[in-house]
């Protein structure tokens, strides 16, 4: 009987992650992989710092990928110590050689220290400014001169973080709570003897709970991508925030010429498609009949709902370190795996917890039974999750490190142990709650003091988590030691 059990167990915890493995997989070879990475100056002539007797006729940068300028009237510049242009024609990226950009100078400049500035975009659409000084005849140079070059947010600021923070926290509820909803709250309330009455109040709380949580999330996440898009605009533009959204052109040429804007369409699109399919969920199972015959919803718009929701993971994958990295299918495919389960393991904590804690007052008589059937299928799912999540983080290290001690010798790879501590802090206590799970879910009818101490441990966990979720937005403007 117990290795039956265990079996089973074993049966509850991996058949989520074959569906997503599965799923994850079809998409990422479907993709092409994008050779998209952080823009890096490999060389400058003249280089930064050096003296020269004569004047030269042009200055060329050089970057590891294609660049572009948005506005090269505004975004380089050559001047001199008193702020004026050295230019002789407007900056320009070289047809022949789009890792090129040239500046072509005026002849007979005079004596003195210039400032050569620039705020390229990347195939990443990663706004890179920057800004050295040589010299021509002058044994000492001054500073470099940055009057005038425009300051906008920056993708490492407050605003850069917080945008792609809330627009990860956002993506990743939607897909948790579809994954929660198919594989641990259907099975459970169909396991659950219950009286009609108290079964019918239970999916009726849980059927509006769903939708008018996946409401909000969906709002959130078209309004987090509008941020997003506002924040990298402003950014691109060298302008604050409230003036690029008061200048819908500059908004418009980020969206429309950038691979970034590109993307923000497509995933728009996706949103709308999920918001449609949501909808025909929704007016299917509030027809009469349908309450206890399913109380998850019907499979078929599921699937297509999930995979939609897939397809946006997988679409910020293609356009992330991954697309460059060796193997590049694999590695967006396991960046897509290791992003849902991170969205399981956090959503799903999050909805488990609540949900535990809520039943038994919904339903008096038999809701803590239901709460310890969540508890019980919820703890094997999640050890699947996490598993996942350490696969797939190797995987994904080892395509984005040159070797192992870039861990502790570039940023990236001290963002990397930072994410990788605070996954174990997470992963301790979710170990702790397990045990206090399987201690509740002994008795029929757990005591609800219980079930409220394993809500605030639950709760431990998930701010853990969401201080994980600021480090990868971090991590995203990182360039990573392959580069």
């Amino acid at each position: 009987m117990k290795r039956a059990r265990r079996v089973a167990s074993i049966v509850e915890m991996t058949t989520p992650v074959r569906i997503l493995a599965l799923m994850v997989l079809t998409m990422a070879l479907a993709l092409p992989a994008r050779a998209d990475a952080h823009a890096v100056l490999l060389e400058a002539d003249p280089p930064a710092g050096e003296r020269l007797e004569a004047a030269p006729a042009q200055v060329t940068l050089r970057f590891s990928e294609k660049i572009r300028l948005l506005d090269p009237r505004l975004d380089a510049d050559v001047t001199d110590e008193r702020g004026q242009t050295a230019l002789a024609a407007v900056p320009l990226v070289t047809p022949g050689d789009q890792h090129v950009l040239r500046f072509d100078l005026r002849p007979g400049l005079e004596a003195g220290t210039y400032t050569v500035r620039y705020r390229i975009v990347g195939e990443d659409s990663h706004v890179i400014p920057g800004a050295f000084v040589f010299g021509v005849g002058v044994d000492e140079l001054t500073a470099p001169i940055t009057d005038g070059a425009g300051s906008g947010p920056s993708e490492g600021g407050i605003l850069g973080v917080s945008s792609r923070v809330l627009h990860l926290v956002m993506l990743s509820a939607l897909l948790g709570l579809l994954l929660v909803r198919r594989f641990v709250w259907e099975p459970s309330v169909r396991a659950w003897s219950a009286p009609p009455e108290e079964r019918d109040r239970v999916i009726t709380w849980g059927r509006e709970s769903f939708w008018m949580a996946f409401g909000l999330l969906a709002l959130g996440a078209i309004a987090a991508e509008g941020l997003l898009l506002l924040v990298r605009s402003a950014a691109a533009a060298g302008a604050g925030v409230l003036r690029t959204l008061a200048d819908p052109a500059s908004i418009s040429v980020f969206l429309n010429e950038t691979s970034f804007g590109q993307a923000v369409q497509w995933r728009a699109l996706l949103l709308f498609v999920l918001f449609g399919l949501a909808t025909w969920q929704y007016l299917d199972e509030t027809r009469p009949g349908r309450l206890r015959a399913q109380p998850g919803g019907r499979r078929g718009p599921w699937i297509l709902m999930a995979v939609t929701a897939l397809a946006i993971f997988a679409g910020l994958a293609a356009g992330a370190h991954a697309a460059l990295a060796p193997l590049a299918p694999l590695q967006i495919a396991m960046h897509t795996l290791h992003a849902s389960a991170a969205a399981l393991w956090t959503a799903g904590l999050a909805v488990i917890a609540w949900a535990a804690w809520r039943i038994p007052r919904i339903a008096p008589g038999a809701g803590s039974e239901l709460a310890s059937g969540l508890l019980s299928r919820w703890g094997a799912i999640a050890a699947g999750a996490v598993g996942l999540l350490v696969v797939t983080g190797v995987v994904r290290v080892a395509g984005q490190l040159s070797a192992p001690s870039q861990l502790w010798e570039i940023d990236y790879g001290r963002f990397v142990l930072i994410k990788i501590t605070l996954l174990a802090i997470a992963g301790a206590i979710a170990l702790g709650n397990r045990r206090l799970t399987r201690a509740i879910t002994g008795h029929d009818a757990p005591p609800r003091r219980a079930l409220r101490r394993l809500a605030v441990r639950a709760g431990a966990e998930l701010g853990v988590l969401l201080v994980t979720f600021v480090v990868v937005a971090i991590l995203v403007v990182q360039v990573p030691g392959r580069i």
